[in-house]
């Protein structure tokens, strides 16, 4: 979903187009503010770049949308998408641990800012808190299922490769560590993936990385002993 698309903010669609509108300056507003607070990070992981959070935006429109097939429920899509631009705004390199906590605050801070609604701002914060699989929790809403799966979702794939690669070189790791790391963490996120349709295309793209895992670990046998 680019930010010219509307997004459906009450799950149920058909929603008159002057409040079509007010939806799209809430997410077009929350972009904005990403953009510039992240530029004035220097802090922000490498990974968890505005990049990160447009293509887990992205990433959880779509999964919303075969979810709604599957289990026959709607989306709320407003309440999805600024949760997905939220749900990393403050992860420094250096200090993962309680990222999630510190971007539900700043995250609070943002929609206080573009103005949304404090109900509905409420529940966006509930998503971003559950969206983690370093401290997995009960998800209680069905945008919760779908941002927590197009978040690990972002982990897996060249893209996710790359990602990994950039965030263990900020923390000084070499590539056999940060391959080691990337292992560990997927097999811990793999089992916790929450939708049928997030589990298959975690599969498929599970498949080109441990393909890479292994490539690297023949190539490094040949020089390690």
């Amino acid at each position: 979903m680019s930010s010219r698309e509307s997004v459906r903010s009450d799950g149920q669609g058909g929603r008159d187009d002057q409040h079509s509108s007010k939806t799209e300056d809430y997410v077009v507003a929350a972009e904005k503010v990403v953009r510039q607070i992240l530029e004035e990070s220097p802090r922000q992981s490498a990974a968890h770049q505005p990049d990160h959070l447009f293509r887990v935006r992205d990433r959880a429109i779509s999964l919303a949308g075969q979810f709604e097939k599957d289990e026959g429920r709607k989306v709320d899509l407003e309440i999805l998408a600024l949760a997905a631009l939220l749900h990393d705004i403050d992860e420094p390199y250096d200090d993962k641990e309680g990222h999630v906590m510190r971007s539900v605050g700043r995250a609070s801070e943002i929609l206080v800012k573009i103005g949304y609604p404090h109900e509905r701002a409420e529940k966006v914060m509930r998503v971003i808190a559950e969206h983690s699989s370093e401290t997995p929790s009960q998800a209680t809403s069905d945008e919760s299922l779908v941002l927590f799966d197009a978040d690990k979702l972002d982990g897996v794939g060249a893209i996710g490769i790359a990602r990994t690669l950039v965030f263990c070189g900020q923390q000084g790791m070499p590539p056999p560590m940060a391959i080691e790391w990337y292992e560990e963490k997927i097999a811990k996120a793999a089992p916790l993936l929450r939708t049928k349709s997030g589990r298959s295309l975690a599969r498929k793209q599970a498949e080109f990385v441990l393909a890479f895992i292994q490539r690297f670990k023949e190539e490094q046998g040949k020089f390690v002993s």
